[in-house]
């Protein structure tokens, strides 16, 4: 394959990815899961959230003649979200969902240039915003996205937690873990991107004083592992991110 073509390809799957990702972690409040998951095929809001995919896939492409991949990604969305409204609420299924999403995004990113490579003025087109976005992508990546990520894969451990502290005597802000760590990935993203290294080790040795020195009863063991297990997959999706966009860019 020409390094053009690949270029393209690239381009077109960046787009359907940041639509599914904008639909999915942007633009889907929980309470529209939570009905999901309650009502199962029944629920409004899954038809409303597949409406959504179609548009967002449909603006992202930019090509108002083409329906036919935003309706199969449309469809597709529909029965995977299906399937795993019948699934446990797990890390488990999460990944499974989006697993099958990225694949689906995949065939369709194939047709969608096998339909299209041969017009050279959209080669032209694509190759100059690739650099535009994988960094897009990349940051919005980090944000919401990988936040729901570390929220899925510290779940069970959350729970845990939870079952044996039932009261929490040092209350924090609510959402502040949230946003601490997608600010925090955003700057790993952009120093790793910058070619600074070592901004990110001293961000990281920061993030570790400040919040492991936050626990002040030297006994609560299980908090601190929690905290340590979130944050270390917090840096580790900023990191693999950042290292792929400078790979791939």
């Amino acid at each position: 394959m020409e390094p053009a073509s690949f270029q393209i390809i690239l381009v077109i799957f960046l787009k359907l990815l940041m639509a599914h990702l904008a639909a999915d972690f942007l633009l889907q409040p929980k309470s529209w899961i939570r009905d999901r998951k309650r009502k199962k095929y029944k629920s409004g809001y899954l038809y409303l959230h597949v409406l959504v995919v179609v548009i967002l896939t449909w603006l992202f492409l930019a090509e108002p003649a083409e329906w036919q991949i935003p309706f199969f990604i449309g469809v597709t969305h529909l029965f995977i979200d299906i399937w795993k409204s019948y699934r446990p609420d797990n890390f488990v299924a999460f990944l499974a969902d989006q697993f099958a999403h990225i694949m689906i995004l995949v065939i369709a990113t194939a047709f969608y240039a096998n339909a299209n490579l041969e017009f050279e003025s959209l080669m032209i087109i694509e190759i100059d915003s690739l650099y535009f976005w994988s960094l897009l992508t990349a940051f919005f990546l980090v944000t919401y996205p990988s936040a729901y990520f570390v929220s899925a894969a510290t779940g069970r451990w959350r729970k845990e937690m939870n079952n044996v502290i039932s009261e929490d005597p040092n209350p924090g802000l609510d959402s502040a873990g949230k946003w601490i760590g997608i600010v925090e990935r955003i700057l790993i993203l952009l120093f790793i991107i910058m070619n600074q290294f070592g901004a990110v080790g001293f961000l990281i040795a920061a993030k570790s004083v400040f919040r492991f020195g936050s626990i002040s009863n030297p006994d609560d063991q299980m908090r601190a592992e929690y905290i340590l297990i979130g944050t270390l997959i917090s840096f580790a999706l900023a990191i693999a991110t950042g290292v792929l966009v400078t790979l791939v860019t």
